[in-house]
């Protein structure tokens, strides 16, 4: 009896393993159709011979200079993954798979000697360049580096390189993620352009640890590096103030400084700005000595102006201005610039484009999540922190004026003098979900009635209008708190079993690669500020009635100083 029972389901599992066998062996088939290349790129042959030969051709590069270095599989131990020469990784070139590319090169400590040539470039595809523990000497002509666009992680440590080392090329490198240059002989570091203008996006970790010839001034680049997590000068020459704003050194992780000559006041990030003064960074060191007379300390790179934006509606505009004049009074040098123009469907796909633009908008407030605005980011929240509340909780909701005797749904539904069987509501401009709302109130219970879109200006002219001549049958999908109900003299119905049972906050969003250039205190009153839904209704009133959202802000936060004064504590 029990083997009856089972069979159906061995049968089922026979079934599927034979259709699982199957697909496996399509797969391998066409795994096996695969026509690889036959033979590597001239130019990173090229590259990789001149490599060979600037070492003096040494026995431990086995099978160096042999035929194809790419072509057929190392026959040494420990080699699984590489290709015929030693330590050499290729694949199918990225922008020609008929040709092989490399892809790294691991020569860790194979007692090199030699200085690493000019005609050691243009290698398209090299993810990984490991020279570490040998006797490399002279110096890294500027350009090398640079010419891998790909590079991922480079390893240049325990040598006896010299000259200076060229930072600035690893600007044009929009993939490193570590570049290690420690226990070396360098004389000196350029100094490299600032991020703010592009390059070292994903550089994390840069170590200069024991270069005791390198000398000359920090370069305060180095300060501001979007993602830099270590960055160490342990036992280095290097001299100078360290750049101190609170966007300085913003993602570091650990500053490794003691035994360098950098003087003056620790960077920020080493411990929070309120006045516990809290570690938040690793510093292996809890002051610095003083700086001589005369030392003037490195102007605070600025980043170019923050893009803060809200939909183009009165109702978030006098938001937005309120975080524009706190951010710029109290976070030293931050400028912002405003996007207001602009409606929900054409905002947000600027806030979450990928790869950045000169338009790309970096902070969204206002943002009223979840219903309002969440459809205009799914999919997207990888891309952005959600970081403050900058008002409370809003509903979607239907107003009448307050002078009917309608009072909740059920009244609405049984007026039978009910003169004008319209829901007005805004549209999607104005309100995203004001329509679809009113559609679904009116299928569910208001049989006869229809729903209208309205732009803000002509249901003002309707709302207007119909005030005057003293009609108050009219109903309206809105929001509240709102100016606009406030305006007309509108106040909400019963929504009785149709109340809805999620509400919408306005949110403060950041894009994540925009959070260095805010800085620890920008950060800090983005989670801060908060307007009361009321004041944010308030402030919308005032700009219906000619002031402008700039003058409203001003006048909320002249009104509101210790609040104010607490958000940038």
């Amino acid at each position: 009896m029990k083997m009856k029972m089972k069979l159906p389901l061995l049968l089922s599992w026979i079934s599927f393993w034979a259709l699982w066998t199957s697909a496996t062996a399509s797969e391998e088939d066409e795994t096996c159709n695969v026509v690889l290349p036959e033979s590597t790129r001239p130019t990173d042959f090229a590259a990789l011979m001149s490599l060979f030969e600037a070492m003096g051709k040494p026995s431990v590069m086995i099978d160096w200079g042999k035929d194809d270095p790419c072509v057929g599989k190392a026959d040494t131990p420990n080699a699984e993954g590489f290709a015929f020469w030693k330590g050499v990784a290729c694949q199918p070139c990225n922008d020609d798979p008929t040709l092989y590319c490399v892809r790294s090169i691991f020569l860790h400590q194979k007692r090199l000697e030699g200085t690493i040539p000019t005609t050691f470039s243009n290698l398209s595809d090299l993810e990984i360049l490991l020279l570490s523990a040998n006797n490399i000497t002279g110096p890294i002509e500027t350009g090398i580096l640079s010419s891998f666009p790909q590079l991922r992680r480079l390893d240049l440590s325990y040598n006896m390189i010299t000259g200076t080392l060229p930072l600035s090329d690893l600007a044009a490198l929009h993939d490193i993620k570590a570049a290690l240059f420690d226990n070396n002989h360098f004389d000196a570091i350029d100094d490299p352009p600032s991020p703010y203008s592009g390059g070292f996006e994903n550089l994390k970790n840069l170590n200069f640890n024991y270069n005791r010839n390198m000398s000359g001034l920090f370069p305060s680049a180095i300060a501001y590096m979007p993602q830099l997590e270590f960055v160490k000068i342990h036992d280095t020459n290097l001299t100078g103030p360290l750049p101190t704003d609170d966007r300085a050194f913003f993602s570091a992780d650990m500053l490794m400084l003691s035994g360098s000559s950098v003087c003056g006041d620790l960077p920020p990030i080493c411990y929070s700005i309120v006045p516990s003064r809290q570690k938040v960074a690793f510093c292996d060191v809890d002051v610095l000595p003083l700086c001589p007379d005369g030392t003037v300390a490195p102007p605070a790179d600025l980043p170019p102006p923050i893009r803060i934006g809200t939909p183009n509606r009165p109702y978030g505009v006098g938001v937005l201005e309120v975080y524009k004049q706190v951010m710029e009074a109290t976070s030293s040098g931050l400028e912002l610039e405003t996007v207001s123009n602009m409606a929900h469907v054409d905002m947000y796909p600027l806030f979450t484009e990928m790869p950045r633009t000169t338009n790309t908008i970096d902070i969204v407030v206002g943002s009223d999540l979840p219903i309002n605005h969440g459809r205009f980011l799914e999919g997207k929240h990888h891309l952005f922190n959600i970081v403050g509340t900058s008002y409370e909780t809003q509903a979607i909701t239907l107003v009448v004026p307050s002078t009917s005797s309608v009072r909740t749904l059920s009244d609405l539904a049984a007026a039978a003098n009910f003169s004008d069987k319209t829901v007005y509501a805004f549209d999607v401009a104005a309100c995203p979900v004001c329509g679809e709302f009113a559609e679904v109130w009116v299928e569910k219970r208001l049989p006869g009635f229809m729903v209208r879109y309205c732009t803000i200006e002509e249901l003002s002219a309707i709302a207007t209008t119909k005030l005057a001549n003293g009609d108050m049958d009219f109903v309206v999908s809105s929001w509240t708190p709102h100016g606009f109900n406030e305006q007309f003299g509108l106040q909400v119905l019963d929504m009785e079993e149709l109340t809805p049972e999620y509400l919408n906050q306005g949110k403060a969003l950041i894009r994540k690669d925009a959070e260095w250039k805010v800085g620890i205190r920008g950060m800090s009153l983005l989670g801060a500020v908060m307007v009361p839904t009321n004041d944010v209704a308030k402030m919308d009133l005032a700009q219906t009635k000619g002031m402008t959202a700039k003058e409203a802000a001003y006048e909320w936060i002249a009104g509101h100083e210790e609040i104010v004064e607490m958000w940038s504590w």
